[in-house]
């Protein structure tokens, strides 16, 4: 039996290892990169903060990129990309906290696409997806959409 779970969890750490994502987390807003905005970047060496360790086994949080584009600034649309890979993800958690204190809270479609209307400025993101690092943006003290 241990040597059955022994190469178990060899094949899953093969498997997790070759997944590992290398990437950072990104934020885009009208097509604009804004690095500056998210909250807990993730340093290339900080290896500890990519992975939980059980066993010998090594589970992988992935990195979320998050795409919010708006013509009109009231009409936000929105997608949540895998970081490394540009998978789309579906049924991603995202919810916006405003201004006026009021939170939306919305999931993304099957295809990472999401929508919402802006009733007061935009403070802050926060996307979440089992598997994946919540991915935080701060937005209040920031110039990037327009008030």
């Amino acid at each position: 039996m241990k040597i059955v779970i022994t190469i178990f969890c060899s094949l899953l750490l093969a498997a997790c290892s070759s997944t590992r994502h290398q990437t950072k987390p990104a934020f885009f807003y009208n097509g604009k990169p804004y690095a500056s905005a998210i909250q807990n970047p993730v340093s290339k060496n900080s290896r500890e903060s990519r992975d939980k360790k059980t066993s010998e086994c090594v589970i992988v949080q992935g990195e979320m990129s998050l795409y919010l584009n708006s013509d009109d600034g009231k009409l936000f649309k929105g997608l949540v990309q895998d970081a490394g890979s540009t998978d789309t993800l579906p049924y991603v958690s995202v919810q916006i906290q405003f201004a006026d204190s009021s939170i939306e809270k919305i999931m993304s479609d099957m295809d990472g696409i999401f929508q919402f209307n802006k009733h007061s400025r935009i403070i802050h993101l926060t996307a979440s997806f089992v598997g994946y690092k919540v991915l935080n943006i701060d937005l209040e003290n920031s110039n990037i959409i327009e008030q």
